[in-house]
């Protein structure tokens, strides 16, 4: 199957709530716009939703293959885990990124990372 990567953003203004995104690599290594949702907010029962969707527009029947790249909530990796058990999940650097700076703020810390 490939790779997907899952987010939240924030939508801002007349209508409020949170974009959710799934894109896809490609073999070609392009990125692409899978799906996406407009919801009130990102919690565990908007994905849970949003994944069985997905899955079932991508009739994904065996979850092997799958590799989700997510942020660190833990609510994203159960219900990832729970919806596509044979799948696999990596953070994205981004967000390891952010959370490291907090620590860690010298330059040298950030040139390795």
């Amino acid at each position: 199957m490939g790779i997907l990567g899952l987010d939240g953003c924030f939508i801002k203004g007349y209508h409020i709530g949170q974009l959710l995104t799934a894109i896809g690599v490609d073999p070609n290594n392009q990125l692409y716009p899978v799906t996406y949702a407009l919801v009130e907010f990102e919690c565990r029962d908007t994905y849970e939703w949003f994944l069985e969707l997905l899955g079932k527009d991508l009739e994904i029947n065996n979850s092997y293959g799958i590799v989700w790249i997510i942020d660190k909530q833990r609510w994203l990796i159960d219900a990832i885990a729970q919806m596509f058990p044979n799948s696999e999940h990596r953070f994205c650097v981004k967000h390891m990124y952010n959370n490291f700076k907090s620590e860690h703020k010298d330059l040298l810390c950030k040139q390795i990372l």
